[in-house]
């Protein structure tokens, strides 16, 4: 019985990984095995886009980089979206500044308070803006349901793992049970609403800490070859 498993890397980083630099050394075979049973899956594909340096210094790029090569040692096919750094004016939703400046600047005698007061006033009835820098992840979604679809209709499984809680997978899980594939959703993150989802899969089910804490990796990890690969200093 063959199971294949689609994970969606920004969300399960976002939803159960982000805030526990722990658990970020994850075995996806092993949590694909805790998931479904315990019997290995047949192939796994983990999609993601390549992460760019925030700022000066910024070594998350790097970090990625390491862990894509531990899973590449693995097996596990790695499908690459692309980031994109964009900027844009955004409205502000608090007008103290402890709640939308990070780090905090100082009170100035209490005239920064005075002044954020100001633009709030000669902003209304609207909210002042700031312009802001974001990045967003591109085409992974799409990979993710373009993979699923294709390797459904050719017939290669009968069973799929899907690690994510885009609500935008809801018509590619939708056809996939209709095909006679039995779907499996496991959503990163309690906070993520069940929403569609569970109206079309076979089965929908949240991660749990636990199954991420008995699914790492060595460490290091040992490739095939007999090398070794550290996590990151800060993931230990």
């Amino acid at each position: 019985m063959a199971f294949y498993v689609f994970v969606d890397g920004l969300n399960l980083y976002k939803g159960a990984l982000s805030k526990r630099p722990d658990l970020k050394w994850l075995d996806l075979i092993e949590l694909s095995k805790e998931l479904m049973g315990k019997y290995p899956p047949a192939f796994i594909y983990y999609f993601t886009s390549p992460m760019k340096r925030r700022f000066s210094g910024d070594l998350s790029p790097e970090r990625q980089a390491t862990y894509i090569r531990v899973l590449g040692h693995q097996g596990i096919r790695i499908i690459k979206g692309k980031t994109v750094r964009y900027q844009k004016w955004l409205r502000h939703t608090e007008f103290e500044r402890e709640r939308f400046v990070q780090p905090t600047f100082p009170r100035l005698f209490g005239v920064s308070d005075y002044l954020i007061k100001r633009v709030w006033k000669a902003s209304l009835p609207d909210a002042p803006k700031s312009k802001v820098e974001l990045l967003s992840e591109k085409a992974s979604d799409v990979n993710l349901a373009s993979y699923l679809l294709r390797d459904v209709f050719q017939g290669l499984m009968d069973q799929a793992l899907v690690i994510s809680g885009d609500s935008d997978l809801f018509m590619p899980i939708k056809f996939a049970v209709e095909a006679g594939i039995t779907v499996k959703v496991v959503i990163p993150s309690q906070s993520q609403p069940l929403g569609i989802i569970q109206t079309v899969a076979s089965e929908v089910a949240y991660l749990t800490r636990e199954q991420l804490e008995s699914s790492q990796l060595d460490r290091p990890f040992q490739t095939p070859k007999g090398s070794l690969i550290y996590p990151p200093d800060v993931w230990r």
